[in-house]
């Protein structure tokens, strides 16, 4: 992932985080608020979704059936913890409404 921060000299630079520099942020280490983690955060899964989107299937295509297995599940992990919850409570879309 790649994100743009201002420095001091008021030049915006391009750095490439890694998961650990994205957890040390989202843990406070780095001094950002509650909003601008949020804000990043926001950022970030756009960013993502607008690279998912772009892929064409032709691409997807070529994989084999263990590669989309894998890609298919991390996807499907990572979706539900965004599931909206309520009171300990995961809401789930009913398939059938």
């Amino acid at each position: 992932m790649r994100i743009y921060k201002q420095i001091e000299f008021s030049q915006e630079v391009a750095i490439n985080l890694t998961a650990e520099d994205i957890l040390s942020i989202f843990l406070g280490e780095t001094g950002e608020t509650e909003e601008e983690k949020v804000r990043m955060m926001l950022s970030g899964l756009n960013d993502i979704a607008c690279f998912l989107k772009g892929i064409p299937s032709l691409i997807i295509d070529r994989l084999n059936n263990s590669q989309k297995k894998v890609i298919s599940q991390f996807l499907r992990e990572q979706s539900l913890r965004f599931e909206p919850v309520i009171e300990g409570i995961t809401i789930l879309e009913d398939k059938d409404a």
